[in-house]
């Protein structure tokens, strides 16, 4: 039977590539400027640090160079790491034309406004060692509050000489910088005004790219939370995305204006600059923080997180503390490719490349060469490089094999996620990656590569089965062994036997055994049933996540484990067991809303079968040719989407969203599309529904085939 990516194998996709790299896999970069190491980065941190931020202590400004003098470049160095930042967007003007450089072009209009430090190479000589890229805001104005810049420059009285004026100082700092400068942040650009009308957007971006072709762009075209220019088209490589509010997530990456890649750039404490009393204090949440941050990386956007710092001690305790905490849950599972938790067995070779994470990947040729890493969690995830020249690798879980990967790709992209595995019972595992030396008929070699591994994680609070907490109704039995949590477990074959747990947070886990004599149970989270769980397993497993569910309101829940009287056909009886409860507090947790399709939260029903691919979504994807197959997925948000492929060899589904029908899909397109957004439902009620896809026995009158494919479901808060 032909899967439905082997059509693929008969198209030679002829590329173009604008760099080849003589030893290591090769490359294609987007143009003007590739913002592939921006989207990896996920999210940075801006700072407004201008000649009206105050210190500490509140008092007036010091003179701005001697706050220039006195910066400490290995302090906010420090403190852009333990926030986690994958890069920084740094103000070198503001409302006050000063700049903390020499400057002859500026020096010949006004003069008293150039530092003889130049603080931005000693920023860069901090910040590049720990991988965070450099990034220059730049505001394009001359301001009431700055009279003296505002006349000299011409800026009410001949627009066009002021424009020529910015065009000339970006150059003049684009030569100065070079390489080191990795791209601009342009405001007050907007269409339709005075501001904006003066300058020609593409001579301004050559000059701002002026010293490296490969810096990326953008200008803020329209008002906070406007969002709607297409002056970009063409011309800029990301959004600006100015915004007051964690208001919007992306649909996709390449959907900001003129559709670049998406970016929204929030206030987070003061309005941007502190420059009144008091200490910056952070406007929302950790735990909101942490959710919209993951949910744009999911989506493929960028979040840039502005902090106020003061003018001496830099960003304050209580921003860093919250920026820790974003660290602490975005980043720190992610093992980059030269960390010393992942080993290699010979045949591996470094490369550097800005576009990887971290900067730098791992590759090999030869067959059978491995990386291996071990953690203790529920899953892991592998981020590689795909393109047109590489091969296949298998996976194995605990020295099992899992799953092939196909890491064949038209396009070359580093950082991506091309496998992921969910569902282990919670402790210590082992992920290892083996070169086939094989590859798929279109590749043009064979090169498997090692970005990053990522592992899963319960955090949070465990509460045993003995937990005074945790209630039983008749029919439970003890058991005790080493195997359990705390060496205890709760076991019944009752029918209709329930546990129940209360508990304060935004997710939940089960934790317990499966095994050949396990049967089934339903779960209900506030009194709704939620999901009906298979403990069904050819080997047993102890500690096992049996059932997972994230996405809650902050406050106070409740999961009720109900045992059902039947079981899955291949099971010899019907036990179901509780060993442990997993409450995560608000903030925490490892959930970003995206359910694979291996995800225990996805059920099938009829005849489904599984195919390994490194553009899917995980590294796989699962497909069906019989009618009336499905697939279920419970989710908790206000909608939903449905992500896997269209191609000219697809066919129809229907679509249901709690038991009730919403729509016919048909997923025929003239040519393949993978990870396309084929469904999605917004406006429901917040908090728990359940999404059917149904097969359909018809297809499009032009398609040849008729697949069904389920890549990901992905819940919208």
């Amino acid at each position: 039977m032909r899967s439905p990516r082997s059509w693929l194998g008969l198209i030679l996709i002829a590329l173009t590539l604008l760099v080849v790299l003589s030893k290591g896999p090769g490359i294609v970069y987007a143009t003007p400027a590739s913002t592939d190491w921006f989207k990896n980065a996920g999210y940075g941190v801006m700072v407004h640090w201008t000649s009206q931020s105050r210190p500490q202590s509140g008092g007036a400004p010091q003179p701005y160079c001697t706050a220039v003098n006195n910066f400490n470049v290995d302090t906010f160095a420090q403190q852009l790491q333990s926030a986690g930042a994958g890069y920084v967007i740094i103000t070198i003007s503001h409302a006050q034309q000063f700049f903390a450089f020499p400057s002859p072009k500026l020096d010949s209009i006004i003069s008293g406004r150039t530092c003889t430090r130049d603080l931005y190479s000693d920023l860069y000589n901090a910040i590049n060692p720990k991988g965070i890229k450099m990034l220059f805001y730049y505001p394009s104005i001359g301001t009431d509050e700055d009279p003296a810049w505002r006349d000299a420059s011409r800026f009410n009285s001949d627009p066009a000489y002021f424009a020529q004026l910015q065009y000339d100082l970006v150059e003049e700092i684009g030569n100065r910088y070079g390489t080191r400068l990795a791209g601009w942040w342009v405001d007050n650009c907007f269409d339709g005004s005075s501001y904006g009308s003066r300058y020609n957007f593409s001579t301004y971006a050559s000059k701002l790219r002026v010293g490296n072709p490969n810096r990326i762009v953008t200008f803020n075209l329209s008002s906070i939370g406007a969002w709607d220019s297409t002056t970009a088209s063409g011309i800029a490589d990301y959004q600006a995305g100015e915004s007051d509010l964690l208001d919007r997530v992306p649909t996709g990456r390449f959907t900001g204006e003129g559709a670049t890649q998406w970016q929204t750039l929030v206030w987070m404490d003061d309005f941007w600059v502190h420059s009144g009393s008091g200490a910056p204090t952070p406007r929302y949440a950790n735990a909101d923080v942490i959710d919209f941050t993951r949910s744009v990386i999911a989506n493929q956007g960028v979040f840039s997180y502005n902090a106020a710092p003061y003018q001496d001690t830099l960003i304050s305790s209580a921003t860093m503390s919250q920026l820790a905490a974003l660290k602490a849950a975005v980043r720190d599972k992610k093992k980059d490719d030269r960390d010393a938790a992942i080993t290699y067995s010979s045949g591996w070779n470094d490369i550097a490349n800005a576009n990887y994470a971290n900067g730098t990947g791992r590759w090999t040729l030869t067959s059978g060469s491995y990386a291996e890493h071990t953690f203790t969690g529920t899953g892991a995830r592998w981020y590689s490089v795909v393109g047109s020249d590489h091969g296949k690798a298998d996976v194995y879980i605990d020295g099992v094999f899992d799953a092939t990967v196909d890491l064949y790709a038209s396009t070359w992209s580093a950082n991506t996620l091309v496998y992921a595995r969910e569902g282990l019972a919670n402790g210590q595992h082992t992920i290892r990656i083996v070169a086939r030396g094989d590859q798929n008929a279109a590749a043009t070699n064979r090169f498997v590569e090692v970005d990053a591994i990522e592992y899963l994680a319960l955090s949070g609070t465990k509460v045993d089965d003995r937990d005074p907490n945790v209630s039983f109704s008749a029919g439970w039995n003890n058991t005790a062994a080493s195997s359990y949590y705390l060496n205890t477990g709760r076991y019944t074959q009752s029918a209709g036997a329930s546990s129940q747990y209360s508990f304060g947070g935004t997710s939940i886990a089960w934790l317990g055994p499966k095994g050949p004599d396990h049967g089934k149970a339903d779960v209900y989270i506030d009194g709704v049933f939620d999901a009906t769980v298979d403990l069904y397993a050819a080997s047993r497993a102890d500690q096992a996540l049996l059932y997972t569910r994230a996405g809650l309101s902050a406050g106070v829940h409740t999961i009720r484990v109900v045992v059902r009287s039947d079981r899955n056909p291949a099971s010899t009886n019907t036990y179901v067991e509780v060993d442990a409860f997993v409450a995560q507090p608000p903030g925490g947790g490892s959930s970003s809303g995206t359910a694979d399709d291996r995800s225990g939260s996805i059920s099938y029903s009829g005849s489904w079968n599984q195919i390994a691919g490194g553009s899917y979504y995980g590294g796989t994807s699962t497909w069906t040719l019989t009618s009336g197959s499905a697939a279920q997925h419970s989710f908790s948000g206000t909608g939903i989407r449905w992500i896997g492929p269209r191609g000219p060899d697809h066919g129809k589904a229907d679509v249901y969203i709690d038991g009730v029908f919403d729509a016919t899909v048909d997923l025929y397109a003239s040519s393949r599309a993978d990870q396309a957004t084929l469904y999605t439902k917004t406006g429901l009620s917040s908090g728990a529904h359940t999404i059917r896809v149904q097969m359909r026995s018809d297809k499009n009158a032009a398609s040849i085939d008729y697949y069904v494919e389920i890549d990901a479901f992905e819940a919208l808060p």
